[in-house]
């Protein structure tokens, strides 16, 4: 598709990202012009809310306190904070053993006494699980808006290297920090928001299993999942229960095909993620949910610790997009799945364009033939304990 045809289908879907464009739930702001429309700026937390009257305007789990919406804990009510500071955070949190401060890819020494988990069943036949433990459903799921520190993860270890804007005057990237894919960001955070939040539509369930803190290192799995009961969104609490979608399994291991293996917790961080993992972006674009395989995929986490257990987990996930996938992924919807007044070859033109004008950076040859043909990302999360049994 010609340039000019692109643009013009990048005119359409404006009114979507104009609202893209600002702040969404939970994102930093100074006055309300920041925000999305509906919100307004909380100035005590400087971030983006829906304001309320009382619990019922906020719908789901979150609560109405001080004249807006949050998730319960999420607003610090002075006896500790989400960072881990104080009460909640400290004298809750076990000992650990590994160095809290260590880059997830320096070597590591692993306790001799270390279980090794096995995923694959020796006569080939296994059985797919019905419970799951430690389980965390993404309550806050966005694409990082640039290439700076927060915004996504030093994919290629390379802290010399960055996306996007390396080549700008000065750089619009810094720390080593590769999202490439940020534009993606500042397109579709706003459909990410309502899916995940507002909805409920969009379940991204992440498993710590046998997690623990002796330094093993152990598999963090990621799956979508189904409400079976309970209010869109919810995440405690009597009456809120998932099933996992028997898709996200592997029929020959019975795993979550998404995963990060090597994991390791120390103190409260949560790092995992090796060569040959693979994790699966499910996103809402332009109105339509696509699910694109990210290489390479690390993750990075904070956890909050109550009682000996996790209990929240904030972080960033970095990993590897090709193009071809990508686009492959809306060329996969057939045309009258698309929403009223988007043309699936406008669509499908205007990404690639996107890519061929660079404002989708290609800074990756994953299949070393010397040409940048993927794109590294980087995505943030908040997620807290869910019930998740049985498969759908």
């Amino acid at each position: 598709m010609r340039r000019t045809a692109w643009m013009a289908a990048l005119a359409l879907l404006l009114p979507l990202c104009a609202a893209g464009c600002l702040a969404g739930i939970g994102e930093g702001c100074k006055i309300d012009s920041d925000c999305r429309g509906g919100l307004v700026c909380f100035a005590e937390s400087g971030t983006c809310r829906r304001p309320c009257d009382d619990d019922d305007d906020c719908g789901g789990t979150s609560t109405c306190e001080r004249g807006a919406c949050f998730l319960p804990g999420e607003l610090s009510d002075g006896g500790g904070d989400a960072t881990g500071d104080g009460p909640a955070g400290d004298e809750a949190r076990p000992e650990t053993a590994g160095d809290p401060d260590a880059r997830p890819d320096e070597p590591r020494e692993v306790p001799a006494d270390c279980r090794v988990e096995e995923w694959t069943s020796p006569d080939g036949n296994c059985t797919m699980p019905s419970a799951f433990s430690s389980t965390f459903r993404a309550v806050s799921y966005t694409v990082g808006t640039d290439g700076m520190p927060g915004h996504g993860l030093d994919v290629d270890g390379d802290g010399a290297t960055c996306a996007p804007g390396a080549a700008a005057a000065p750089p619009a990237c810094g720390g080593g920090v590769d999202n490439a894919l940020a534009q993606l960001g500042i397109m579709g955070n706003s459909s990410l928001d309502l899916a995940v939040q507002t909805q409920g539509t969009m379940n991204i369930v992440t498993e710590l299993g046998a997690w623990n803190v002796e330094g093993c290192p152990f598999r963090v799995g990621s799956m979508s999942a189904v409400r079976t009961s309970g209010d869109p969104g919810c995440t405690g609490g009597a009456g809120c229960a998932y099933a996992a979608k028997q898709a996200a399994f592997d029929p020959l291991t019975c795993a979550s095909i998404a995963r990060f293996t090597d994991a390791v917790i120390a103190g409260d961080r949560l790092t995992g993620g090796a060569g040959g993992d693979l994790y699966l972006f499910d996103a809402v674009v332009v109105g339509l949910a696509i699910t694109v395989p990210v290489y390479r995929p690390r993750i990075e986490a904070t956890i909050r610790w109550e009682g000996g257990a996790p209990v929240e987990l904030t972080g960033v996930i970095g990993g590897v997009v090709t193009r071809s996938e990508f686009i492959g992924a809306f060329e996969a919807i057939p045309e009258d799945q698309y929403p009223e007044g988007l043309v699936k070859e406008n669509i499908l033109g205007l990404f690639n364009g996107l890519y061929d004008s660079g404002m989708f950076e290609l800074d990756f040859d994953l299949d070393g033939d010397t040409l940048r043909e993927s794109s590294s990302i980087g995505i943030l999360f908040r997620a807290l304990p869910v019930s998740v049994s049985g498969m759908q």
